[in-house]
């Protein structure tokens, strides 16, 4: 049976009494040291590294076991758990508790409380990698349209477009159910104050339009209408990474088929460091839809950070059309441009992997 700490004779203020005792021995009770917290886990401690030499642990360590033994006893407040960083080789260095760990080590426990100040972003990568399975890989890499000419592909729009709308914004529908707000704005229409609430937007665009069609599939198809995938198309932006990989879970458990594999930028973003969800879906009616998912932040981002996208597509262009290397400025130009789109959408992510402005409500 474990024996308590000595009990100090009277609550203390928060400063270093010289009143409170030094205990003999410390029961390895962590309920009884450290808040409970959600984010929290138990790290054995020989995973554990100070990063502070033994000179400077050495007051933590002669304080920390006496604060330890007044809250064990409710004399002074518990503490949250110390806060690491997980290192690649598996061990965690401590960033903010080193006399804790100097403390605890003294009185031989074998475990602390911790929480991984990088969980989060490792969360956010592993939702990311969640939205595609196995069976995903097994699709096509691209699927055709099942009509070859236009008039065919928009006299089955028609009706698809309102199958599109059956599948997401009507009765059973899964934004409809999920609570998200249909939209009659463009994007770039929409208020500031939406894109940083916690709620979910739907945008179904109307049917592209016949000359913006006739356009893509000339210069881009060669006159091959079967691959014009986007005449019918929607969006979908939640506020986190969680929020995302929860819409694609409904939207498979709904019954959603996809028909080719879909192109997972949250797990593989672009260099600007851009990130969304693409998919092509199959209608009931065998035509093609564009679904995008994306992060309320990054899309918000991206209108910050078109401006510096146009400054590296033009710069891309012009070498291309000019078959040639890009001279000193331009490579200034280009690398700037691509480094403040970096800046944008780095600060964007964390703000979507929950790491900034704790934004994780999830829908229903």
């Amino acid at each position: 049976m474990q024996t308590a700490p000595p009990r100090s004779s009277a609550r203390q203020s928060p400063g270093l009494p010289p009143s409170l005792p030094d205990p003999d021995h410390l029961p390895e009770d962590h309920g009884r040291y450290f808040n409970a917290h959600p984010d929290a886990q138990t790290v054995p401690m020989d995973k554990l590294r100070t990063t502070k030499t033994a000179e400077e642990n050495q007051q933590g360590g002669n304080n920390s076991p006496k604060f330890m033994a007044a809250a064990y006893h409710g004399v002074v407040e518990k503490r949250d758990p110390i806060n690491v960083g997980e290192q690649e080789d598996g061990s965690f260095k401590v960033t903010d508790g080193n006399g804790t760990l100097t403390g605890v080590q003294k009185h031989g426990w074998k475990s602390l409380p911790v929480i991984v100040t990088n969980a989060k972003a490792r969360a956010a990568e592993r939702a990311a990698a969640s939205l595609t399975t196995p069976d995903d890989a097994k699709l096509p890499e691209k699927a055709n349209q099942p009509v070859k000419t236009e008039e065919e592909l928009f006299a089955r729009a028609k009706e698809g477009l309102e199958q599109l709308r059956d599948l997401l914004d009507r009765g059973n529908g899964v934004s409809n159910k999920m609570g998200h707000e249909m939209m009659t704005v463009a994007p770039e229409d929409v208020p500031p104050e939406r894109w940083n609430d916690d709620s979910g937007i739907l945008f179904i665009a109307p049917l592209k339009g016949a000359t913006r069609a006739r356009e893509k599939v000339m210069s881009k198809y060669e006159g091959d209408w079967s691959q014009l995938r986007d005449v019918v198309r929607c969006s979908i932006a939640v506020p986190t990474i969680a929020n995302v990989a929860h819409v694609m879970d409904r939207l498979r458990a709904s019954g959603m088929a996809l028909a080719a594999q879909p192109d997972n930028r949250f797990a593989n973003p672009t260099e600007a460091g851009y990130r969304d969800f693409s998919m092509n879906v199959r209608l009931p009616n065998g035509m093609l839809a564009e679904v995008q998912l994306h992060a309320k932040p990054m899309m918000l981002a991206k209108n910050e950070g078109h401006h510096w996208y146009e400054v590296e597509r033009s710069i891309t262009a012009k070498l291309k059309t000019e078959k040639r290397k890009p001279t000193s400025e331009e490579k200034i130009k280009y690398d700037k441009a691509l480094q403040r789109q970096q800046a944008i959408y780095g600060q964007a992510w964390r703000a979507v992997s929950g790491e900034k402005g704790e934004n994780t409500k999830k829908d229903n």
